[in-house]
């Protein structure tokens, strides 16, 4: 609504009044020129409102501040903590001098499993006797329960702990299953009172480790991704 517009209106007001107009003015007791005026003050209301929602609509929803990693504090931005619950430093915490013990955790983890999994089949027929269909069983089930784990480390580690003990205390259970089974694998066998106690102690290393997994595989690639400050 510009000026040339409201002249108009103002025109046709003042010019050319219909027997409607003339029957509110004459009702309400007003003259042309105040009736004329509140016709220009509510064109002039209406057309705020209308440049209002106009520029409202334009407005931007998000209003986002330039990130400038030179300006802030010497802590971190994104509120990570150090071992002692206290703020992060940006030049002693993390980054990749952190990420590369968790890779080798994370990748040592991962070629245990896949070690482990390809060839228990074998042992499990040729040196601890049993059927092929009960090996393929047992390996079935400790692979599942390689899988199923996880799920319960990571909501110890959400909910409970956080990814940084849930790793500490996975680790030496990790540890702990994988020397046992390096022990069972590597010992004579007349060291055994029979095949029962290998087995015993071959299914002990065996479920260790994949309780072990359980808290190393959910955690370890979201715990690297928390090392770089965003």
């Amino acid at each position: 609504f510009s000026y040339f517009s409201y002249f108009r209106v103002f025109q046709v007001f003042k010019g050319g009044l219909g027997s409607r107009h003339r029957n509110f003015i004459v009702e309400h007791g007003l003259d042309d020129d105040s009736y004329c005026e509140s016709g220009l003050a509510l064109i002039r209301i209406k057309g705020s409102a209308m440049e209002a929602a106009a520029a409202d609509e334009e407005r931007p929803l998000l209003h986002l501040q330039p990130y400038n990693q030179d300006v802030g504090s010497e802590y971190t931005g994104d509120g990570s903590v150090d071992i002692n619950n206290q703020p992060a430093l940006k030049c002693n915490t993390g980054n990749w001098r952190a990420c590369y013990m968790i890779l080798g955790v994370e990748f040592c983890e991962c070629v245990a499993f896949f070690a482990i999994a390809t060839n228990l089949v074998t042992y499990l027929t040729t040196v601890l006797h049993e059927s092929k269909v009960a090996a393929a069983r047992d390996v079935s089930a400790w692979v599942g329960a390689c899988f199923l784990t996880p799920l319960i480390g990571a909501f110890l580690a959400d909910t409970y702990l956080g990814r940084y003990w849930t790793i500490v205390v996975s680790l030496p259970v990790h540890t702990i299953g994988m020397l046992v089974l390096t022990v069972a694998a590597s010992v004579p066998t007349s060291y055994y009172h029979g095949d029962v106690h290998r087995t015993v102690v071959v299914y002990l290393g065996l479920y260790l480790a994949a309780l072990g997994t359980g808290g190393i595989k959910p955690c370890a690639s979201a715990f690297g991704a928390d090392q770089f400050d965003g």
